[in-house]
């Protein structure tokens, strides 16, 4: 059921403070109304923002979008996997520097990168949208415990809205 927030049986612990980060019921509504304010945000970056990195350590706007491409798309197929009944290992943590220098986003324009998480956040959104109500409450197993495809949907529209946040706050201010 996409009416409610996932409780705190659904997750491991740890991962409340950032599920806090979305506290609206109704997980499709939601991701429809964040992608389309995402696009429209990430469509007024003026261009000479778009490889702008706030410290030399960190990744530029381009690289996190790439990056929050990755993540929707990591558990989407993790939402995919449990929701269809199938027992799932999450892999140890990923390692988010290796990906990224593999990635090679800066190589990318933000219009791109902004096009590709549309088209995954939607196959995301039709997934969610088909899912019978028994998928709701199946779970794939993290090394931390056990998380539900409703709360892998949450997940995704928390770490969209974290790195939005980073960006307004840290990367905007040039």
């Amino acid at each position: 059921m996409t009416d409610r927030l996932p409780t705190a049986s659904e997750y491991p612990e740890g991962f409340e403070s950032f599920l806090a980060i979305v506290p609206e019921n109704g997980l499709l509504a939601v991701m429809q109304s964040q992608l389309d304010e995402t696009i429209n945000f990430m469509n007024s970056i003026p261009k000479e923002f778009h490889d702008h990195k706030y410290a030399p350590d960190k990744w530029s706007i381009k690289q996190v979008v790439g990056h929050m491409c990755d993540s929707e798309r990591l558990m989407g197929d993790k939402a995919f996997c449990a929701g269809r009944g199938d027992i799932v290992e999450h892999k140890p943590p990923l390692d988010g520097e290796q990906l990224m220098r593999n990635a090679e986003f800066e190589n990318l324009t933000l219009a791109e990168l902004t096009k590709e998480f549309e088209l995954i956040r939607n196959a995301n959104l039709i997934l969610f949208k088909h899912f019978p109500e028994a998928a709701w409450d199946r779970t794939v197993n993290f090394p931390s415990g056990s998380i539900s495809v409703r709360a892998l949907g949450y997940l995704n529209v928390a770490h969209e809205r974290h790195h939005i946040k980073l960006i307004n706050e840290l990367y905007l201010k040039k």
